[in-house]
């Protein structure tokens, strides 16, 4: 995977980190949909199982140890009540290019 530029803005990343879920879920099978709704960032479905994602895409930063990150995207970016009456996941991104579906 393409690492993240640690000089880059963080709005920036934030799109990179969307263009780097995206392709990551077409590697996995899915067909993939950018999605213009806010809580939303990406649409995909899986071929194989035949059932839809929403996802909203995390940018994880390098600035807190490993075990922490997950922990941090929890606690200070909660899921919001739209997301989880929607079943909307989380996909973090670390500035390496790792995926996670959370």
């Amino acid at each position: 995977m393409i690492k993240t530029n640690k000089k880059m803005h963080v709005h920036h990343k934030g799109s990179w980190a969307e263009k780097i879920a995206h392709a990551w879920l077409l590697e996995k099978g899915y067909l993939v949909f950018d999605s213009n709704f806010g809580p939303i960032d990406i649409v995909a479905y899986n071929i194989k199982t035949k059932k839809f994602l929403k996802a909203d895409v995390k940018y994880l930063p390098y600035r807190l140890p490993a075990q922490d990150r997950t922990q941090w995207c929890q606690s200070t970016r909660p899921k919001t009540k739209f997301q989880i009456e929607h079943n909307v996941k989380f996909i973090t991104v670390d500035e390496n290019g790792n995926c996670r579906i959370r």
